[in-house]
């Protein structure tokens, strides 16, 4: 069999028919849990999952043609049938190899070919999720004690400002304490700000 007509053979072995294969937006989108289809960010992972595709469809397409145009065809003497039969076992053992070659290209070729399943995309990204609503509810809790802590000190200060003092009067101590509970909570906030130590 000629290079050509070979490589259109494996050619549409391999990569089948492009419009059958793809996945519509909408079919993508439906890939996704209901509760995230509306996100907008779907049509950018759309298009990067098309571009991915398109990329490995042409790295399957130039090794099956570089495969079969250095592929040499040994012709049997005695013809006919016997001469299909090389042909035809050649033809098979050929096909091997491009799978395998192709195959291979994925795991080895480069690093960028290495791309994650649309459902293991969905997995990470809702794990992902997840730990970031995790994370943001844990902030809100300690900004909310922190709050707390802010208004009560600020409110004890402002007590020693304005001469608001009870008549058993203010440690040192406590005002020590105070300040040093105040400069605490500051650098958790601003921790590169400068600072008095006490």
């Amino acid at each position: 069999m000629p290079p050509h007509k070979e490589s259109s053979l494996l050619t549409s072995f391999f990569l089948d028919n492009e419009l059958q294969d793809s996945l519509t937006l909408l079919q993508f989108t439906n890939s996704f849990p209901a509760a995230h289809r509306d996100n907008p960010q779907i049509k950018q992972l759309y298009k990067e999952f098309q571009a991915s595709r398109r990329e490995i469809r042409s790295l399957v397409k130039k090794n099956i043609e570089e495969e079969c145009e250095k592929t040499s065809y040994p012709r049997s003497n005695n013809g006919g049938e016997g001469e299909q039969m090389d042909i035809d076992d050649h033809e098979s053992s050929s096909a091997e190899e491009v799978d395998s070659e192709a195959l291979d290209a994925f795991d080895d070729d480069d690093e960028k070919h290495r791309r994650l399943t649309l459902d293991q995309a969905i997995e990470t990204l809702s794990n992902a999720d997840t730990i970031l609503t995790a994370d943001i509810n844990r902030m809100e809790q300690e900004c909310g004690e922190w709050l707390k802590t802010f208004e009560a000190l600020n409110e004890e200060m402002s007590d020693l400002i304005y001469g608001r003092i009870t008549k058993d009067g203010v440690s040192e101590s406590k005002v020590i304490a105070d300040l040093r509970e105040l400069i605490y909570y500051c650098e958790r906030v601003a921790p590169n700000s400068d600072r008095t130590n006490f």
